[in-house]
């Protein structure tokens, strides 16, 4: 027995929707997304190698106004979709920028290290995800896609625990 259930999604997810699903019907395509567990946060993040570009006055500002006041230390803004065996990075006008595969990632940890460093780049309370790859790291924030306003998903809170349950999993073929 299938029951029909009406959704409302923002306009930004349908054109992320409506960009990746190709013929496929949008009703269709969401139901095999939420069948294959993928999800969908809003991100901001830094390379390892971008370090050298980021100015001291940038580092103490963000270091100052780190959350819960401001944002962490990034450079890019937009968002993360997680999926089977991958993690796809979109910008905010959610144009496909990086796509990166499960089995290129040789870590994933939670905390502060040589690069990114408690005090200097950040004084909040959140540490960043380290995505470690063969050549290089990517710090990441994430948060879930929320209503906006007071107290309502103004925090990169991190989305850690899902992030890394699906790291952890095997490969889906």
């Amino acid at each position: 027995m299938t029951q029909k259930i009406s959704i409302s999604l923002d306009e930004n997810i349908v054109k992320l929707i409506d960009m990746d699903r190709g013929d496929i019907p949008r009703s269709r395509y969401i139901e095999n997304v939420i069948k294959s567990t993928g999800f969908l946060l809003e991100a901001l993040w830094l390379f390892s190698d971008e370090f050298d570009n980021i100015s001291g006055f940038d580092r103490w500002v963000s270091a100052h106004t780190s959350q819960p006041v401001g944002k962490p230390l990034h450079k890019h803004e937009g968002y993360l979709s997680i999926t089977g065996n991958s993690m796809h990075f979109y910008n905010k006008n959610m144009e496909p920028l990086y796509i990166v595969k499960k089995e290129t990632i040789v870590g994933l940890t939670v905390g502060y290290d040589e690069f990114f460093r408690r005090f200097r780049d950040s004084r909040g309370f959140i540490p960043p995800m380290k995505v470690t790859l063969q050549n290089k790291s990517i710090y990441m924030y994430t948060k879930t896609l929320e209503r906006r306003g007071i107290r309502k998903g103004n925090v990169f809170r991190g989305e850690n625990e899902a992030i890394l349950t699906w790291f952890q999993n095997p490969l889906e073929s």
